[in-house]
C-alpha cells in the first residue's frame, strides 16, 4: 500500500484520496465535507 502521508503524495493523489474516502456524496447537511480536508490536500 502507498503512504497517504503529505510527504510521499501530490495535491492531485491527496484530492483523490479524499474523493475516495467520502465516497460519491461528499456533503452532509449543506456542509461541503471536502472543505474540511483542504488542509491536508493543499
Amino acid at each position: 500500500m502507498k503512504s497517504l502521508l503529505i510527504k510521499d503524495t501530490t495535491v492531485s493523489e491527496r484530492a483523490q484520496i479524499v474523493r475516495e474516502a467520502l465516497g460519491a456524496d461528499g456533503d452532509c447537511e449543506d456542509i461541503d465535507l471536502s472543505d474540511m480536508y483542504d488542509d491536508y490536500i493543499y
